[in-house]
């Protein structure tokens, strides 16, 4: 069986969550390419005033390095930072004030590599989602691996189109695709898994 390869960004997009749940054969490439300014260490979220990134402060990686040797950079309280703009855009989505406890469990901890937050964030997704953790987790070079078509800047599967739902902001933001699941999952809840597999 072939396997699908995906990149292990940091709190996933919503395409791809779709695409990972779609596809039966999905496992985690631990050795991606870094790509700095990417889906690597940052994720999008609805904020107050449109589109709002953030980011995980890592090392000074060494050229050619790979995701699973970049070291975290705590020289600045950025988990406090994430929280609050956490509980700023979503204090008042139908969801978040039943999920909060386990974001704050989360940015508790502080692991030494980016890869294991990571795989903490994605987990955490899936925990919500009401599905398994991730198992299979491989070495790029397989040859029973195919690698997911997804662009690294944004995390977002090319040419999907996301089915709209209500978020916080659409108000005075309108829709914004392509964010973080989390988005999703604060807005719908127990139906986003089956928004998800609408793909």
């Amino acid at each position: 069986m072939t396997l699908v390869g995906f990149p292990p960004f940091l709190f996933p997009s919503i395409t791809w969550f779709s695409k990972w749940l779609c596809i039966p054969s999905s496992c985690l490439v631990l050795d991606w390419k870094w790509q700095k300014q990417s889906a690597f260490n940052r994720f999008y979220i609805d904020g107050p005033n449109g589109l709002q990134a953030l980011t995980i402060p890592v090392k000074h990686p060494s050229v050619g390095a790979k995701v699973n040797e970049i070291e975290i950079s705590y020289h600045t309280d950025w988990q406090s930072q994430h929280l609050k703009t956490l509980h700023s855009a979503y204090n008042n989505s139908p969801f978040y004030e039943f999920l909060q406890n386990d974001l704050s469990d989360l940015y508790k901890n502080q692991p030494i590599l980016l890869i294991d937050f990571s795989i903490a964030t994605i987990d955490l997704c899936l925990y919500w989602l009401k599905e398994k953790k991730i198992e299979n987790k491989v070495a790029n070079g397989s040859k029973t691996l195919q690698l997911i078509d997804i662009e690294l800047k944004k995390g977002i599967v090319p040419n999907m189109v996301i089915k709209p739902y209500k978020q916080v902001f659409s108000y005075k933001n309108g829709f914004l695709e392509h964010l973080s699941c989390i988005d999703l999952i604060f807005n719908e809840g127990n139906i986003s898994k089956s928004h998800l597999l609408d793909c």
